[in-house]
């Protein structure tokens, strides 16, 4: 499992994410956006994604992997 679908899957993502969310995610993952960045725009589209994108971008840096 790669560090993004583990960090998905640690901090609860939901099956199907906003359309939005999930471009910005990719943008992310990619190294294409920074973490601030990342932050505010992944949750514009669903406020509840703003906890989402806490975890997910520290699991993610945490460079966790199996």
């Amino acid at each position: 499992m790669d560090t993004s679908a583990l960090a998905q899957t640690l901090c609860g993502f939901p099956e199907r994410l906003h359309p939005v969310s999930q471009l910005f995610l990719d943008s992310f993952v990619a190294g294409d956006m920074s973490r601030p960045d990342f932050v505010r725009f992944f949750s514009l589209p669903n406020s509840d994604y703003l906890a989402l994108a806490y975890c997910f971008v520290d699991v993610f840096n945490s460079g966790l992997a199996i």
